[in-house]
């Protein structure tokens, strides 16, 4: 296939005009679209910074976006498959809630801060034969202070889902709540 940069505006405009889009690119696809039809060359260069095919460039720019508005992300790095980079949270901490010896996974919950210092936080929670993983991500909740307090989090506990709040920390749910992340195998 064709690079998608090497084409001319008018097979671009082709290509964006025979493609949906889901919501949340909907505006970007606009944008770039407009600035196709005007022949903008400084956005058009900007739109195609990244990536080589219209679904990297809208995804990326989607996912660039967020974590700018968000978190403060600012960094362009382009992956070996096309893809925009994970960017990189400072100050992570990982907090593990032991299991019981015949229980396979994890169960813990990761903090990290952004280059605007919100906070956000990721789960791993492992529950018989089921479990869910959420790392840091700037699609996660953010908040400006690095407790979350009365933030609900779902956990499976034995089949039923319960929400519980965090406490002061999440230091301060390993010691207060520590039963009830502790998921039981039985």
């Amino acid at each position: 296939m064709e690079n998608f940069k090497e084409l001319s505006n008018a097979e671009k405009i082709a290509e964006i005009t025979s493609c949906n889009f889901w919501r949340g690119e909907l505006p970007l696809a606009e944008q770039y679209l407009l600035a196709l039809t005007n022949d903008d060359k400084e956005a058009i260069a900007e739109f195609e910074t990244f990536g080589d095919s219209l679904c990297h460039i809208i995804r990326n720019r989607a996912e660039y976006e967020r974590g700018l508005a968000v978190f403060g992300f600012t960094a362009i790095n382009i992956n070996e498959h096309g893809w925009l980079q994970r960017p990189v949270f400072m100050d992570c901490k990982e907090i593990d809630f032991p299991l019981k010896a015949h229980v396979i996974g994890r169960n813990s919950i990761i903090i990290g801060r952004s280059q605007n210092n919100k906070w956000t936080y990721g789960l791993y929670l492992a529950a018989s034969k089921s479990g869910s993983a959420s790392g840091l991500s700037i699609y996660a909740d953010p908040y400006s202070a690095r407790n979350v307090t009365a933030h609900r989090v779902s956990v499976l506990d034995k089949g039923d889902i319960r929400a519980f709040p965090l406490e002061e920390t999440l230091e301060g749910v390993y010691k207060h709540r520590i039963g009830a992340l502790f998921l039981d195998a039985a």
